[in-house]
């Protein structure tokens, strides 16, 4: 889906979780849906570029979006993802397999009683999210599971990053440089 800028009428592609992956909330209104996606190449690419990877060389996302009564939806799934990143150290792409469960509640806009508290407790349960009119946006949940899952400091296996710091009684000091520089070759020398 792409929307056209009005400045220039270019057209802005949509962001990453904005993947055709929606649930008609009318589909989970009497009975759960089980549902399978898998990125396309398009897509891949997109969520590459939205992580900050080198690629992604797949993407999909197991799901069941169930009824809870009163307009509310329970999914549960896993995103899985695999991805290809550059070591932070040698800078050679690493793999890494992402396998990462999720459990979101979508309830109707008018349940969600805001928090008027100026600081919010943050507890065991997530709060709902608004159901959205295009219905469950498994698509935007599958990104935000990957995305929190990517390795932000990857490394390939054996890659360290050493320094060689010499033992402080190995330093030459300061000001014996100096001296070398100066040219006066003792510490006991006046000027």
């Amino acid at each position: 889906m792409r929307h056209s800028n009005p400045t220039d009428g270019l057209p802005v592609p949509s962001p990453p979780w904005c993947l055709d992956w929606s649930i008609a909330a009318e589909r989970v209104a009497d009975e759960p849906v089980a549902v399978e996606r898998h990125a396309d190449a398009d897509e891949r690419a997109a969520l590459a570029a939205a992580l900050g990877v080198l690629a992604v060389e797949a993407a999909g996302v197991v799901a069941t979006a169930r009824p809870k009564g009163a307009g509310r939806i329970l999914l549960d799934g896993r995103a899985t993802a695999t991805i290809r990143q550059a070591c932070v150290v040698t800078l050679e792409p690493v793999t890494q397999e992402l396998d990462e469960p999720f459990s979101v509640a979508f309830w109707p806009p008018d349940q969600i009683v805001p928090e008027t508290r100026p600081e919010v407790e943050i507890g065991e349960a997530d709060d709902p999210e608004p159901l959205e009119l295009a219905g469950v946006p498994l698509g935007r949940i599958a990104y935000e599971t990957i995305a929190a899952a990517v390795d932000l400091y990857p490394r390939a296996e054996g890659a360290s990053l050493e320094l060689s710091i010499e033992p402080e009684s190995a330093r030459e000091s300061p000001f014996a440089i100096l001296r070398k520089l100066k040219g006066t070759g003792s510490a006991d020398d006046s000027t």
